[in-house]
């Protein structure tokens, strides 16, 4: 996590929550405890947590929502999360490049067997859907 996505963070929870005192201390201590979170899943811990509280969050709850968003319910830590959010990102990769004229099906291949190696089978169906489908859309085999 970067320091200024938890900044932006605090600053929107803060707005949220006025009644809340954040502090330099309390923003170093946040940034220390939330540090292995990839950026992608913490904001939508963040934005979760605003949309079904009414104070100002707790670490431990910003981690649990972001455990469970990460689909990480079974680690202790986020050890595993960068490569699964760098699974996400390539995928993002891939349209893009589609969208730019762009199709390697090999590349989508991989991507999908990269997902199932990280035990998210159902990711990997959805990625040779995807695949399937753009080739047929370019009437490729």
């Amino acid at each position: 996590m970067t320091e200024q996505l938890l900044c932006k963070s605090l600053s929107m929870l803060a707005t949220l929550y006025p009644d809340a005192k954040v502090s330099a201390d309390m923003l170093t201590l946040y940034q220390e405890l939330l540090a292995d979170i990839p950026d992608a899943i913490l904001e939508q811990a963040v934005h979760e947590y605003a949309k079904n509280n009414k104070w100002f969050p707790k670490v431990s709850e910003l981690r649990e929502i972001a455990r469970r968003l990460a689909n990480l319910a079974d680690c202790v830590g986020f050890e595993s999360a960068p490569m699964i959010d760098g699974l996400t990102a390539k995928a993002q990769e891939l349209e893009d490049k589609f969208y730019d004229g762009e199709f390697d099906p090999w590349e989508w291949e991989k991507l999908a067997d990269d997902f199932n190696k990280a035990d998210r089978p159902l990711r990997a169906d959805r990625t040779r859907q995807r695949e399937g489908i753009y080739a047929a859309y370019l009437n490729i085999e």
